[in-house]
Formats: structure tokens, C-alpha cells, sequence
């Protein structure tokens, strides 16, 4: 599994931020790798512990459909997701801060063999056709070399690293302008 992390203030409560990223079609209608096309809830209730879903997405020209799952869920402070399939972790963490809430973003994945063998050009300019690609999960280490296949998972994570920034300006946004107008 690869892990990237990154985190983001923003000037709301805890109480606030969580209330926010407990709406999980919300917060993945934000992320810049892919058209959120369908989110359905597959359990009663609010999401809590247990709570599944099931998402269908487009990226580029690719479906991308994968069923969810609330792991772990402590009110104001953690949600963790993940994909039934096991290829995705996602942790949320919340910190309060004097003044707001630290946003901490930490998503745990296996990239495919197929993603690390298109050239580093397709990779880079394609990125909406790599979450398409995570998401299948193939992974065949003896094709490449360690060493090359070291150097293009980084390469992937310098990207994914960077839509992450983008995905997290955008809930920080989000929340602050919606609270601001009481949209939320």
C-alpha cells in the first residue's frame, strides 16, 4: 500500500468541519479526480459505523464504480473509509486548533501495474484516467524493473499528492463560504 498525507486549517469548528465530512457525497462531488456521477447509500440511517455505499464515478472516458464503507467513525474527531475490495483507506482526522480545525488527510491505496506502465507523459496529463486505474487494482511487479517502478510511484504520489491539495482547498472552501451564508 502507498500512503499520502496532507493536511489543511480552516477557520471553523471541529463540530463544523465533521458535519460537513460526514456528508460523504458532498465532500466527493469536490474531488478534482473524477465526476461523481451517483452516490447511493446502501444502509438506513446516518452514516455512522457500518454505514456502506456505493459510488459511480467517470473519469476521462473510464467508469469507475466501487462500493464503500464507514471503518471507523468518532464524532468531531475521525472518519476512516474504505473500499470493499480493500485497495482504499481513507482517514479524516480532525484537530482543534485556537482558532479552527486542523483537516488531516491521509489515504492509504495500491496503485496498479497498468498505471506505472503507460508512459510518465500519460500519467501526468491523464490524471482524471488514473483514479479509474487505482481503483482496478492489477498489479504485476516482475513486468518492470524495482528501480523504475520505484521512481513512477513517486512520480504518481507528486501528482495525487497535488489533486489532493486541490480537493482539500475546496472543502476548506466549502465549509467556510457555507457556514458564512448558512448553507450548512
Amino acid at each position: 500500500m502507498e500512503i499520502i498525507k496532507e493536511s489543511i486549517e480552516i477557520q471553523r469548528t471541529p463540530e463544523e468541519v465533521f458535519s460537513f465530512l460526514r456528508q460523504i457525497e458532498s465532500r466527493l462531488r469536490l474531488n478534482p479526480s473524477y465526476k461523481l456521477i451517483e452516490f447511493r447509500k446502501l444502509t438506513e440511517g446516518p452514516i455512522n459505523k457500518g454505514s456502506r455505499y456505493k459510488v459511480k464515478a467517470v473519469s476521462g472516458d473510464q467508469l469507475i464504480e466501487y462500493e464503500g464503507e464507514v471503518l471507523e467513525f468518532i464524532e468531531n474527531k475521525k472518519i476512516v473509509t474504505g473500499d470493499s475490495a480493500g485497495r482504499l483507506r481513507v482517514t479524516l482526522t480532525l484537530k482543534p486548533l485556537q482558532r479552527g480545525t486542523l483537516l488531516i488527510h491521509e489515504e492509504e491505496f495500491v496503485i496498479p501495474d497498468e498505471a506505472l506502465y503507460e508512459s510518465e507523459s500519460q500519467v501526468l496529463l491523464s490524471p482524471l484516467n488514473f483514479w479509474q486505474k487505482v481503483l482496478k487494482f492489477l498489479v504485476d511487479i516482475e513486468r518492470i524493473r524495482i528501480d523504475e517502478r520505484e521512481r513512477r510511484i513517486e512520480a504518481i504520489k507528486v501528482q495525487l499528492r497535488e489533486r489532493l491539495k486541490i480537493w482539500l482547498r475546496k472543502i476548506k472552501e466549502e465549509i467556510e463560504i457555507g457556514r458564512s451564508v448558512g448553507a450548512l
